[in-house]
Parts: structure tokens; sequence; C-alpha cells
């Protein structure tokens, strides 16, 4: 048989190495993500951060260039006074240069001066308060007036301060000023490092992005938020950059929206200072993690492989075809390989003892073998002698139940004839038992009919007498309604006398008007009266009419009675013919039922005879059914005693043959033992003690 090829082994360092080697190859990674990740987020929250402290300085911004104009027109307010204590008057050319050198030195956009009649003194040339009339009569009252509001797409702060002479207003310094502009958006973006913006509704009025002053911003959303009076902070792309922007409203000294301003930080500087800190950081975390690696596939080679082999050397060596038992593992260190090559060592040393011990069993074990085998051929022979004389015996038992068996045999068919016999009686004895009692009830029936005949024809009688004097009350119904009809005739004769009598009435009635009419007044209560029997004689034919109507439907109902009284009376004597041979059937059937009542008790007298006779005929089965049992439990007896002794040679046999077959089992293990014995050895030299 060929040798099987070795598959190529794998070698735990290798596996061991490279699964470290990926684990932190696979940690690096992960760690570098998370580092660049978590770095890149936490300076975009920086930005943003920066971002809302800008917005906050871009406000106050705003309100610096307030304070701006405040600090000019108190500025020029005190310095009018100061004027006018000196020279008693004003003076309009002293006025525009005040005003001229105030507008280059601030910077403010407009300025000029009104006296208390509303007239501008001041040249339009520094500033134009014409249009803002409502601010200089506020001032013109005696407390500074200001509002701020949208022109435009620009914010302007509008404001107007009196200014006293003598502790009298003597006129109001005015001053106007544009909050937003293309130059404020480049100043702001110095001030915070950050691209301004300046919208106009939903358009960049003023930016400091290239190319964007004018165009619509796409998500409207943030303005939105801001016109609602909040910040919105988040990232945006614009015209192909990302932004960590913010967007907030400006709002006026009440609380009132006026635009909304803007902020952005390009995330390409965010990326920039990542990768600033990021590469050297990449640069330390790979030097670590290779001398970390470089430790640690040290420790493994030195304190993991190394002791690996030791101990696979001794396993080989016990795996071995030639174990050499006196060798042992050196033991090195306190570690857990220290404690597998003890626990090797101990067992190689059980091991060597336990071979020793069993050389020596081995010696005893080939003597013992021999002595097994020469004892149980000796008592194979001594066996068969013995089931020799087992079969002899069993023969003459054999023979002996074979005879109790033909006996019992016989009995027993002779037992199942007087069953058969038995149960015959008993069947014919409940045959005669039912039939008995159906005859005892079908006497009972009969006379139940007999009875009920009996009462049915007295019934009948009754019933004969009831339909006679109903034919007679009938035929008398008959009659009175016959004289119904008459009567209805007479009726109707005299309501045609009344119907007459009443036409002829009306006839006189109308005549009578007539000769009343005639008569003329002598006539008037005539009149009256033979109008009154008129209307009587009228309602009298209507009447009669009516009742002659309702006598003809009575008539004609009158007729259908009569017909159907002669039907009744035809009927009635149908019923009494019929009754009359219905009487005859009915005596015939009491007739019959007596007669058949007599020959009933006659067959009942002979049945009870017959039973009488079945009952002695089953006592005396019953008798030879006991006998027959008592000699077949004999013959059991006899049977039972012949089966045991049967049972005791095929014990006897079954015996012999256990020990036949042990005693050749035994042979068989003392040559099997023989062979072991030999295979021990042969293993047992493998080792060397």
């Amino acid at each position: 048989m060929p040798e099987k090829k070795k598959s190529k082994l794998s070698s735990v360092s290798t596996i061991l190495i490279t699964a470290v080697s990926a684990g932190f190859l696979a940690f690096s990674v992960v760690l570098f993500v998370l580092i660049y990740r978590y770095l890149s987020s936490g300076l975009e929250s920086y930005f943003q951060g920066d971002l809302d402290e800008y917005s906050e300085v871009v406000v106050e911004e705003v309100k610096a260039q307030r304070k701006g104009l405040v600090n000019a027109q108190s500025k020029l307010a005190d310095s009018f006074e100061s004027m006018f204590e000196n020279s008693g008057s004003f003076s309009v050319s002293y006025m525009n240069t005040e005003i001229d050198l105030t507008k280059r030195n601030l910077g403010i956009q407009e300025l000029a001066v009104v006296d208390v009649n509303g007239r501008q003194v001041s040249s339009k040339n520094y500033g134009d308060a014409s249009n803002d009339s409502d601010i200089v009569q506020k001032a013109l009252k005696g407390d500074a007036a200001e509002k701020i509001v949208k022109e435009g797409q620009n914010v302007v702060v509008v404001r107007a301060v009196p200014f006293k002479i003598g502790g009298k207003i003597a006129g109001v310094v005015f001053g106007k000023e544009t909050l937003t502009s293309q130059e404020f958006a480049e100043k702001m973006k110095k001030y915070t490092m950050c691209d301004f913006t300046i919208f106009d509704g939903e358009k960049r009025a003023y930016t400091t992005l290239a190319g964007m002053r004018g165009s619509v911003i796409a998500d409207i959303n943030p303005i939105r938020t801001a016109e609602s009076g909040k910040k919105y902070e988040g990232k945006a792309v614009i015209n192909g950059v990302r932004y960590v922007v913010c967007y907030f409203p400006l709002k006026a000294e009440d609380g009132k929206f006026l635009t909304t301003l803007w902020l952005g930080k390009p995330l390409n500087v965010i990326d920039h200072v990542s990768s600033a800190i990021f590469k050297p950081l990449i640069a330390v975390m790979i030097v670590i993690v290779v001398l970390f690696f470089a430790v640690l596939v040290s420790v493994i080679i030195f304190k993991v492989i190394k002791p690996l082999k030791r101990v696979g050397a001794a396993v080989n060596n016990l795996a071995s075809g030639d174990a050499d038992l006196a060798q042992r593992i050196e033991v090195h260190g306190n570690d857990e390989f220290a404690e597998i090559s003890t626990g090797i060592n101990t067992f190689i040393e059980m091991l060597h003892k336990i071979v020793s011990e069993l050389n020596l069993a081995q010696k005893e074990l080939t003597a013992i073998g021999i002595d097994l085998g020469t004892n149980s051929q000796e008592s194979a022979s001594a066996t068969a002698e013995i089931m020799a004389n087992i079969a002899g015996v069993r023969k003459q038992s054999e023979s002996q139940s074979e005879a109790v068996s033909n006996t019992t045999t016989i009995l027993g068919r002779s037992a199942e004839n007087v069953n058969n016999l038995e149960n015959l009686v008993e069947a014919q004895a409940a045959g005669i038992t039912e039939s008995s009692a159906a005859i005892e009830q079908m006497l009972g029936n009969i006379s139940s009919v007999t009875s009920s005949v009996r009462k049915m024809a007295d019934s009948f009688k009754e019933l004969g007498i009831t339909v006679s004097d109903g034919k007679t009350k009938l035929a008398n119904v008959d009659g009175k309604v016959n004289e119904i009809a008459e009567q209805s005739k007479m009726l109707i004769q005299a309501n045609t006398i009344i119907a007459q009598i009443a036409s002829e009435t009306n006839l006189l009635a109308m005549n009578a008007a007539i000769e009343a009419a005639h008569a003329g007044k002598a006539g008037e209560g005539f009149s009256v009266v033979a109008n009154e029997i008129r209307k009587l004689a009228e309602t009298s034919s209507a009447q009669s009419k009516n009742i002659n109507t309702e006598l003809k439907e009575i008539s004609s109902s009158i007729k259908d009675v009569v017909s159907l009284s002669k039907d009744s009376q035809v009927a009635f004597g149908q019923i009494v013919t019929h009754l009359d041979s219905t009487d005859v059937i009915i005596r015939e059937i009491d007739n019959a039922m007596s007669e058949q009542e007599n020959a009933s008790r006659q067959i009942f007298s002979a049945l009870s005879d017959m039973r009488n006779q079945s009952i002695e005929v089953n006592e005396m089965s019953h008798q030879v059914k006991d006998n027959i049992v008592a000699v077949t439990k004999d013959m059991d007896t006899v049977s039972q005693i012949s089966s045991i002794i049967l049972g005791s040679m095929d014990e006897m046999t079954a015996g012999a043959q256990q020990i036949s077959t042990a005693t050749q089992g035994v042979s068989d293990l003392a040559a099997s033992t023989k062979e072991n014995i030999d295979v021990m050895d042969s293993k047992l030299k493998l080792f060397r003690v």
C-alpha cells in the first residue's frame, strides 16, 4: 500500500506574527482615521466658535460706527455753543468749516445744521436734512432723535441732536451715516480674517467673495432663520468652495430686523491645519508602532515559539515508534510553558514506571496463558459426556408428554361438544323466552286494539246521532234563509213604493212653489214650506236609492247562503252514509281481534312448556361439562409435570451447551490471551527504560 502523502504543516509562529501584524495594521489605520476625523471636527468646531465671536465683533463695529456719528454731533454742538458765547451770533462760514473738518477727521457721511425754524443754515455740500424733517422736528422739541432704516440695499442711521444757547434751543445738528458698504465688508474681512457678506434680502449686496456680489443665495433657509432673529451656523458650499458659515441678523435699537450678515471660513484652511498637524503625527505613530511590533515579535519568538518547539520535540519523541522514556524537557522560567514542560516530564516519568511494571506483568501472563489452554481442553471433554446423558433422559420424557397431550386433546374436544350443546340449549331457551315475551306483548296489544275499536264504534254512533241532528238543524236553517229571501223581496218592493212617493212629493212641492210664486207676498210662507218639502222629498229619494242598492246586495248574499245550505245538506247526507259503512267495518274488526286473542293464548301456553323442558336439558349439560372440566384439570396437572421435566431437561441441555460454549470460549480466550501477550511484549519493547 503506497505511503500517504503528508500535508504541509502550518507554522504557529507565522500565523501568530501574521495575526499580530494584521491587528497592528488595522489598529493603526483606525487610529489614524479617528485622529484625522476628530482633529477635523475639532477644528471645525473651533472655527465655528470663532465665527460666533466674530459675529459679535461685527455687531459691535456697526454700533461703533453709530457712536462715531454721536461723537461728531456732540463735538459740533459744543463748538457751536462756544462760538455763540464768544461772538454772540452764528457764522455760517464757521459752521461749514467745522462740519468739513469733522467729516474729514471722523469720516462721517453727512452733517448739517438746522435752525429753530427748521431751515438748514449750513451748506448742503456737507449734508442735506430736508428729506428727514421728521427727525429734525423731534430734535427741536428738546431731545435727540434717531432712526436706523433700510434705504435701498443699505442700512442707514439718521440722527438729530439739539444744541442750546442761553438755556434755549438754538438749532439742531443733523447727521447721517451708512452702516453697510463694500468698504465695511472689506474692513470686517481684515478684522476677522473671514469672508464677509451683507445681504439685501436674498441677494449679496456687498461681499468679499470674488465674483459673488449681486448674486442670489441658493438656500434661503439661513436667511429665513436670520430674519426670525436667530443665528444659523453650519457648513455650506459657495462657488465650489466648502465653508464653515454663520448667518446672523443686524437689528435696530428697538430689536427690528434690518438685514442679514454672513461670516465664512474656508474649510481648506482646516484641511491645511489638519495636514500640518497630522503628517508629523503619522511619522511619530509609525515609529512607535514599528518599535512596539519589533518588541512584541521578539517576545513571541523567545517566550512562545522556542518553548513550543521544546514541547513539540518531547511529544514527537513519545509519538515515535522508538520512544526514549529516559529523555526529559528542559524547564526554564516560571511561566505557562514551564508549567506545561513540568507536566509533560511528570507524564513521561509516570509512563516510564507503568511500562516497567507492564514488562514484569507480561512475563507472568505468559505462564498463565499456557496453563489456561491446557485446562480448557480438559473441561471441553467432560462437558461432551454430560450432554450425551441428558439427551437420553430427554427422549423418555418426550414420549410421556406426548401420551398426556393426546388424552388432553380428546377431553378438550368433548368439552367443546358439551359447550356447543349448552350454547344451543341456551339459545333455544332464549328464543322461547323472547317468543313468549313477544306473544305476551302481542296479547296486550290485541286487548288494547279491541278496546280502542269498541271505543271507536261508540264514538261513531255518537257522531251519527250528532250528524243527524246537524242535518235536521241545517234543514231548519235553510227554511229560515228562504223566509229571509222572501222578506228581502218585500223590502225591495216597499223601497220602490217609497221612491215613487218621494218622486211624487217632489213634483207636488215644485207645483206648490210655482203657485206660491204666482200668489206673491201672500204665498211666501207657503213657498218656504214647499221648498222644505221638496228638499225632504229629494233626501228621501236619495236614501231610497241607497237602501235599494243595499237590499239588492243583501238579496244576492241570501241567494248564496241558500245555495251553500243546499250543498251542506247534500254533504251531511253523504257523511251519514259513510258513517253507517264504517260502523259495519269496525264491528268486523272487533270480531277478528277476539279470534286472534284466543289463538295467541294457546301459542303462549305451548311455549311455556317448551321453556321448562329446555331448562332441564341445560341443567344436565352443565353436569356433564363439570365432569369433563374435572378430568381435564387432572390431565393438565400431569401435562404440567411432564412439561416441568422437559423444561428441566432443556435447562440442563442449555446449561451443558453453555458450559461447552464457555469452555470453548475459555480456550479461545487462552489463545487470544497468548496473542495479546505477544503483541504487548512487542509494544513494550518499543519503549527504552
